[in-house]
């Protein structure tokens, strides 16, 4: 990718880059991950339970869940993501290019324009490789870092620590 501008940088909105920032938020929404992994924990403990009391029946129904329950909530995230996408037909498989200014970003796509003033974020996940830009009037922007220069990753590591409020993956 060749960007003259230091702070801007260009992102295609895949299915794929989609499904990674839906997994990110998914891992960093603290409630929900607490529900899970407690109701993952309750099969845990009947399971045991029922081992202990030695109510085979109920141990086997018990194990089962606590296998199928992961495989489960997977594939319902799946769903959720596919179906999100498939929703979203104005930013599928859009090429987007983001410019961060000194109070705002700006992304150009084939689809228009947007802008998004610093002090509108909502939050900002960072994973190993991406910037998931998220502002209080559902925007929301992909950064892949990979295609960013070391000026922009400077400023989006500013930008994240003044205004973002998401922590790090």
């Amino acid at each position: 990718m060749v960007v003259k501008d230091p702070y801007t940088t260009e992102t295609e909105y895949t299915y794929e880059e989609f499904r990674k920032m839906c997994i990110a938020q998914t891992l960093h929404d603290k409630k929900m991950m607490l529900v899970m992994i407690g109701i993952e924990a309750l099969f845990i403990v009947l399971a045991g339970v029922f081992i202990v009391i030695r109510s085979r029946a109920f141990m086997m129904v018990a194990l089962g869940l606590t296998a199928a329950y992961p495989m489960f909530m997977i594939s319902r995230i799946n769903t959720y993501i596919r179906d999100g996408f498939r929703s979203t037909t104005t930013m599928r498989n859009a090429k987007s290019r983001i410019t961060f200014l000194e109070d705002h970003l700006e992304s150009v796509s084939n689809i228009g324009r947007s802008r998004l003033a610093y002090e509108d974020i909502d939050r900002i996940l960072e994973t190993g490789t991406h910037y998931y830009i998220f502002g209080k009037k559902e925007q929301s922007y992909i950064v892949r870092k990979e295609n960013c220069s070391p000026e922009l990753l400077e400023r989006l590591r500013g930008v994240k620590a003044e205004h973002g409020k998401g922590a790090a993956a």
